[in-house]
């Protein structure tokens, strides 16, 4: 039996030298690319755009822990749902629904406020969200229930936001544009929801 011939030529490797002049072709064109996208408008819009979307979500944030723009309502009609523990004769409120229109995360031994006594919603600055509640005769400021995965969506996406610019994701065509797309939903989520 004869040895099987050889189809082609075995493969001769590379110097150094030449492996170091493609690399840097490589990263050459790279950082044209790069330089290319950096100066087109896409580039400033978009980074434009996510800046504004991340200071919505820092002032929601803001708003939900420290100040608010609060509109004082009466109350009309009150649904309480009561926990199972009472505190010096006072029961447990879980939940209350207030003019059918909010729900509040009350967890509290409080007393029920009564029909027509008046009560503070308080709201964020740019998308007016309902997002707390002070209820008379407390000193609490209790949570919307609507608000919370608001609430919870800005804090997530505003540290994605932040790891990606952190690591300069933001200079890059694909990163940015789906940072822009998740911040384009969430926002949009936000006003029409």
């Amino acid at each position: 039996m004869q040895a099987p011939k050889r189809k082609r030529p075995p493969r001769i490797p590379l110097s150094p030298e030449q492996v170091a002049e493609i690399v840097w072709r490589k990263q050459e064109k790279e950082n044209r690319q790069q330089a290319l996208f950096r100066a087109s408008q896409i580039y400033k819009v978009c980074n434009l755009f996510n800046i504004i979307a991340a200071f919505v979500y820092f002032e929601l944030l803001l708003s939900y822990f420290f100040v608010t723009n609060n509109s004082t309502l009466a109350i009309n009609q009150c649904t309480v749902h009561y926990g199972d523990t009472y505190q010096n004769g006072i029961r447990q409120i879980s939940s209350l629904a207030l003019n059918n229109t909010y729900d509040i995360r009350i967890y509290d031994y409080i007393k029920a406020p009564e029909v027509n006594s008046v009560f503070e919603i308080g709201k964020d600055f740019i998308l007016q969200r309902d997002l707390v509640c002070r209820l008379p005769g407390s000193d609490h400021r209790y949570s919307v229930i609507n608000s919370e995965p608001v609430l919870f969506l800005s804090f997530f996406v505003l540290v994605l936001v932040f790891i990606l610019t952190c690591y300069n994701q933001n200079q890059k065509s694909y990163p940015l544009k789906v940072m822009t797309l998740i911040n384009t939903l969430s926002l949009l989520a936000f006003i029409l929801l």
